[in-house]
């Protein structure tokens, strides 16, 4: 019980991060970006993540010239 409580505890808030970056760009701000402070063990995911959005938002730039 304490090792799955411990395990969530370490991916909640992340998962939360991830969660809300997409919202904020789906509701149209292209400028959101995964911030994860202290949870280093996920920093690689947030940091690929934020390359694709950026990506996403460049090409959606790109469509509407």
């Amino acid at each position: 019980m304490f090792l799955s409580t411990h395990l969530y505890g370490k991916v909640n808030g992340a998962v939360f991060g991830f969660f809300s970056t997409m919202r904020a760009f789906m509701k149209g701000d292209h400028k959101a970006r995964v911030h994860l402070l202290g949870y280093n063990h996920i920093r690689p995911f947030g940091r690929a993540f934020n390359q694709y959005l950026k990506w996403v938002e460049n090409n959606f730039k790109e469509k509407n010239k």
